[in-house]
């Protein structure tokens, strides 16, 4: 069982300077959105320090929001931010969230496929008297 004093998993910057690990993608933004959420980002306690997050479920939770959804770091903290907006409880995990993030992808999805327009080929019918014409045209 971890301490309240220790870090989580993900660590934020001072974390990750004390145990030497480098930045990467996923746990920066896991940092902004513990922030977001109201909870510590460095040891990801709430500040009633009942809740916990930030824990291997959350991270787990964030990269399927980033792979599996392809959301972008923009999309997830404005979702965070709408959600807790409404929020009358703080979250438990970052599932809280899916609903909404599930959402935002969906739009998202349907946004791309509007703007890319289509290719149909041209299909032009054509009469009989307009291909008996170029046949005789040809015959000249």
């Amino acid at each position: 069982m971890t301490s309240r004093a220790q870090a989580p998993a993900h660590g934020c910057a001072p974390a990750r300077a004390r145990r030497g690990t480098s930045d990467d993608r996923a746990g920066g933004l896991l940092c902004r959105i513990l922030a977001r959420i109201g909870a510590d980002p460095d040891t990801g306690w709430t500040r009633d320090g009942k809740i916990r997050l930030g824990t291997a479920a959350d991270r787990a939770e964030l990269d399927h929001w980033l792979g599996d959804l392809g959301l972008g770091e923009g999309d997830c903290l404005a979702v965070v931010a709408e959600v807790m907006a409404r929020a009358k409880t703080p979250p438990r995990s970052l599932r809280y969230f899916r609903a909404a993030i599930e959402l935002r992808a969906a739009k998202g999805r349907r946004r791309k496929r509007a703007s890319r327009p289509e290719r149909w080929p041209t299909i032009r019918a054509r009469l009989p008297e307009e291909i008996s014409a170029e046949g005789e045209a040809g015959n000249v």
